[in-house]
């Protein structure tokens, strides 16, 4: 408890200015305006990743291209119909969040399979349409059965 009195008691100095043209961060979040755009740009392209990967693991590769494209349409229409007045930036932001993530998905997709159908095994089997029965046991004989077993015969 006095160790966290004492810690919060002490006026840290502030950390020294970096030159932004030396800082990483500066250079990678110097497109944002604010920590609101760049939360937004990552929640974005993080669904935008989950949306068509969440489609495949549940329906193969049928799956991927429609949730892919569900997600491309659905972000357009929120973007131009749905959102009320927004900048001209947001506006690009948010598309290029949107829908370059899940475009580079279906395009890489699109290389590693062609157009055709894909035996991948992430694509689910063609099921049976009737399924095999199973195979009948043989009745046991009267007396194979021994005495420590758990069926007794009246």
């Amino acid at each position: 408890m006095f160790a966290l009195l004492a810690a919060l008691s002490f006026q840290l100095a502030p950390a020294p200015a970096r030159s932004p043209a030396l800082s990483l961060e500066g250079n990678l979040t110097g497109i944002f305006a604010s920590d609101g755009e760049a939360v937004n740009f990552s929640a974005h392209a993080a669904w935008s990743v989950a949306a068509p990967l969440a489609g495949q693991a549940l329906f193969g590769r049928a799956g991927l291209w429609g949730a892919g494209g569900t997600w491309i349409a659905y972000s357009l229409v929120n973007e131009f119909a749905l959102h009320g007045p927004e900048s001209e930036r947001e506006r690009n932001l948010n598309l290029v969040s949107r829908l370059a993530p899940c475009a580079v998905i279906l395009f890489i997709d699109l290389v590693r399979n062609g157009f055709g159908r894909s035996l991948r095994p992430a694509d689910p089997a063609p099921a049976m349409s009737v399924p095999e029965p199973l195979p009948r046991p043989e009745p046991l004989s009267p007396g194979s059965l021994s005495g420590g077993d758990a069926i007794q015969v009246l």
